[in-house]
């Protein structure tokens, strides 16, 4: 995964072992609260708005990093 240590931030997650494609995300702290910090973060660092919507209907840390991948183009 190419946004390995964000994703890990994100989900508050210190073992990469655990991060691996097909994990499901609701096998980590993926709530109401990493959601906002993802999005704060990249208003923040970034300057970009996230859409919520998509957000919400990821599933696996592949799809989390995907759409990484394409706000961090």
């Amino acid at each position: 995964m190419k946004n390995i240590k964000l994703i890990q931030k994100i989900l508050g997650e210190k073992n990469k072992k655990k991060l691996i494609k097909k994990a499901n995300l609701e096998e980590f702290v993926w709530d109401s609260m990493a959601m906002i910090s993802l999005i704060t973060l990249f208003k923040e660092k970034y300057k970009k708005n996230i859409n919520v919507n998509k957000l919400r209907s990821l599933k696996t840390l592949e799809d989390l990093d995907n759409y990484l991948k394409s706000y961090l183009k």
